[in-house]
């Protein structure tokens, strides 16, 4: 079952995926969701080993300037081994991103 849904969200990613992106533009208010899911087997001395798991993260920010922004975001999830071990995990940040181009015209000699 987990497989079918996780092969039907891959199937509904690749259409946006394949979207072209437009200028970039960094102000303004920040909204940023992430969902992510993995599943790996282990051969662990000729038993498979099954872990499977998911995040999901939030990022709220806002753009001061085209070279300046503000934010601050969580991230938690779930990882579950041969389902019945559950560990469960999560994190925060707080932080900034200022964008400086130097260019430099000229010939060196």
């Amino acid at each position: 079952m987990r497989t079918l849904l996780a092969a039907s969200l891959l199937a509904l990613s690749l259409p946006l995926a394949a979207q072209p992106y437009g200028a970039s533009n960094t102000e303004g208010l920040l909204l940023q969701i992430g969902l992510d899911g993995q599943g790996l087997v282990i051969d662990d001395d000729g038993s498979d080993v099954e872990v499977e798991g998911g995040t999901v993260s939030l990022r709220a920010g806002y753009g001061f300037s085209p070279v300046f922004t503000l934010y601050a975001g969580a991230a938690g999830g779930r990882v579950e081994i041969d389902g019945r071990d559950e560990v469960d995990f999560g994190a925060g940040e707080i932080g900034g991103e200022a964008a400086v181009v130097h260019v430099h015209r000229g010939v060196c000699r």
